[in-house]
């Protein structure tokens, strides 16, 4: 056989496509953007109205392109007759009006035999796309359910054991990382809150935080207000809480191999990749138990905040509640952190174990390889 790669199309090359499957080690395919139609209408519409219609965003067409066996998108429909596969994060079509004619045509292309396989990244995203086909589309159910399978996203271990972590931290006081873009979505406003207690009381801690902390989030209706205060609780505690409006990915890196432990009391997230970055760091996390974060987090290799279940993906109600219910299990958990420091190496090993045995990168090509193959034989 030729050493040549085999081509897999895709549509974008981004953040999700390359933390599910193009930047795995493939030996034998290699991915590449290939033209899409839908993105001319798409472009315009973002121009004209500074955002995305998600019809044209998450569908592809390309009839051009003859050296792609096959095409792998992330939350994305073909409309061509060639072989796709898509890895989806909630449910596919990823477009408005689950009830729609329009999306129920997109469900036909998802049952035809161009679509190959629907890979979930988390039995949570399965479970959301067989309720959709149940609930709507019930004739459908059984070609689609056997296309589905769930495979977690890859991850590389920053350590292979926890005593070439323990060489980077440091023992005078226990520090806490958060990393996340949407500050008050993903429970940094509680976090914050809790720590400025803490620190009050003198507990020998440490807080960094990558955010920007922006306002405006579509869950939590942050404000203005909630931004100063963020500002003013950070200042009150310099050199304890210390706030970066970005890092690069290796600055990032570097930070979770000096961290104790991570933390990510969300409030709405899909799935959580940072929580793999940090146990592959040994930094066991501190989580909420919703979406998928209870399949990639648990009270072995990490802490599990337990809360009442939402059913939707968005959180639109008792909004006061969750957030006190997470400030006093934040408060428990760190101060049971620092009685008992040793839980923190415990919990580590685990979490890099964890990641071995489960987002291992070389188990990730084989599933994926065995798809392709499939296709390009």
């Amino acid at each position: 056989m030729s050493n040549d790669k085999i081509y897999v199309g895709t549509d974008h090359i981004s953040y999700p496509q390359i933390r599910n499957f193009i930047g795995l080690p493939f030996e034998k395919y290699k991915h590449i953007k290939t033209f899409n139609l839908f993105k001319i209408p798409d472009h315009l519409i973002y121009r004209m109205f500074d955002r995305t219609n998600k019809f044209y965003h998450f569908s592809h067409y390309d009839s051009i392109n003859k050296k792609v066996k096959l095409y792998h998108f992330f939350d994305t429909i073909s409309f061509g007759r060639k072989p796709w596969v898509t890895t989806f994060e909630t449910f596919v079509p990823y477009w408005d009006k689950e009830k729609s004619k329009l999306y129920e045509f997109g469900i036909k292309k998802i049952a035809s035999s161009s679509c190959i396989k629907l890979i979930a990244i988390s039995k949570c995203s399965h479970n959301i796309m067989k309720e959709i086909i149940q609930d709507n589309y019930y004739h459908y159910y059984d070609e689609i359910e056997d296309k589905i399978s769930v495979l977690h996203p890859a991850q590389k271990l920053l350590f292979d054991n926890y005593d070439e972590k323990e060489k980077f931290l440091e023992n005078e006081y226990i520090t806490f990382t958060f990393v996340g873009s949407s500050f008050w979505r993903k429970g940094g406003g509680e976090l914050l809150k809790s720590f400025d207690k803490l620190l009050d009381t003198k507990y020998p801690i440490k807080l960094n935080i990558i955010s920007k902390l922006d306002t405006g989030d579509y869950i939590t209706k942050s404000d203005i207000n909630d931004r100063e205060n963020a500002l003013k609780i950070i200042s009150k505690h310099q050199g304890r809480i210390q706030l970066f409006s970005y890092l690069s990915n290796d600055s990032v890196l570097d930070m979770l191999k000096k961290t104790h432990v991570c933390v990510l009391p969300t409030l709405q997230d899909s799935y959580g990749y940072f929580v793999l970055e940090a146990q592959a760091a040994g930094c066991p996390v501190i989580t909420t138990d919703i979406r998928a974060l209870s399949e990639i987090n648990n009270n072995e290799a990490g802490w599990l905040i337990k809360t009442k279940k939402m059913g939707s993906p968005q959180i639109t109600t008792n909004r006061t509640k969750i957030s006190e219910l997470i400030n006093i299990r934040l408060e428990s958990i760190i101060k049971s952190i620092v009685e008992n420091p040793n839980q923190i190496k415990q919990k580590g090993i685990q979490s890099i174990n964890r990641i071995r045995e489960c987002h291992n990168p070389y188990d990730k090509v084989s599933f994926l390889g065995n798809i392709y193959d499939e296709v390009a034989g």
